[in-house]
């Protein structure tokens, strides 16, 4: 198509690996070719020793080369990249990066906290008909938790926190554990997410929210196990889920051991050994907030990127009949 770039973005999180080739036009106007995860788990074992382990690395990398074939066989003009919480923290990010671009060709950029949050937003935003109401996002990944407080317009409030859940799980469970959840070990982790979020929490008491949209696959993940078994049916785009239904949900999650909680409906397998950390984040800020209801989004951090990139290339452009 005449006027048409196709442009590709990853994002490479704590937990997963995303790819999102997209053709834009000159009157900015979009169409998504091709999406793609893998779950990498960067930050496995590398948030206590603030370095990124080999294995981790290996299969970034291999994630992020397949990627970047992907994106030049469909002739990407250009390939935006950027890192987030477990590159953020590691001593040894300057050479992972160095490693990613000798091996990929792809030039990651490592983003701050705040910038995730900022991005985050953008890309959830995009997709919704605010009106004139105001929104709270939470984005829990593997290693930080990013809430943010917006309209359509935006954003009023951004806050990233060291709260993720590969991060929870790698400090309440021994490596390997398979068994059930208890209820006391579920309070700990609950007691641990109420102090690391109090400061954020007393920011947005009083604050106007009308609705609270979960926007990882966390929340994803557990909305869609709740909505079937609730309404019987897979989650659907505009479906709200009650928090006291999520909790019967996380309650009926920590009762199964890790095998059989890989089989439950909705939940991705690749997701269930660190479910239960992200389940504890996602309650307790809901709680602590007195949200009663919770919706979901599937877009985020690639399309805030999508977002930011197709402003600067409209800003960019000569005027019409220039």
């Amino acid at each position: 198509m005449p006027n048409e770039r196709i442009l590709a973005f990853i994002d490479l999180g704590t937990n997963s690996a995303r790819l999102l080739l997209v053709a834009v036009t000159t009157d900015g106007s979009t169409k998504t070719i091709l999406q793609q995860k893998e779950v990498v788990r960067l930050g496995e074992g590398g948030f206590a020793g603030r370095r990124l382990r080999e294995d981790a690395m290996d299969r970034a990398v291999a994630a992020c080369g397949r990627f970047a074939d992907l994106a030049r066989a469909r002739s990407a003009s250009e390939i935006i990249g950027v890192a987030t919480s477990a590159a953020r923290e590691a001593r040894n990010r300057a050479a992972f990066l160095e490693r990613l671009r000798r091996e990929t060709g792809i030039n990651l950029r490592v983003i701050s906290g705040r910038e995730e949050a900022r991005l985050i937003y953008l890309g959830v935003s995009s997709g919704l008909s605010l009106g004139d109401r105001t929104a709270l996002f939470i984005d829990i990944g593997g290693g930080s938790t990013e809430i943010i407080l917006g309209t359509q317009r935006e954003h009023l409030f951004l806050e990233s926190l060291k709260l993720g859940a590969i991060r929870l799980t790698s400090m309440f469970f021994k490596p390997g554990f398979d068994g059930p959840v208890s209820a006391a070990a579920y309070r700990r982790l609950r007691a641990h997410v109420r102090t690391a979020t109090a400061r954020a929490v007393q920011a947005l008491q009083g604050r106007e929210i009308d609705l609270a949209i979960g926007s990882s696959g966390t929340a994803q993940n557990l909305l869609d196990i709740t909505a079937r078994r609730v309404l019987g049916r897979p989650a659907r785009r505009d479906d709200a889920v009650a928090r006291r239904d999520l909790r019967e949900t996380v309650r009926q999650l920590c009762a199964l051991p890790l095998a059989d909680r890989r089989n439950v409906p909705g939940l991705n397998a690749d997701r269930a050994d660190i479910i239960i950390a992200g389940a504890a984040i996602l309650e307790t800020l809901l709680r602590e907030l007195r949200i009663e209801r919770l919706r979901s989004s599937d877009r985020g951090l690639r399309e805030g990127l999508l977002v930011e990139c197709v402003s600067r290339l409209q800003a960019a452009a000569p005027p019409p009949g220039a």
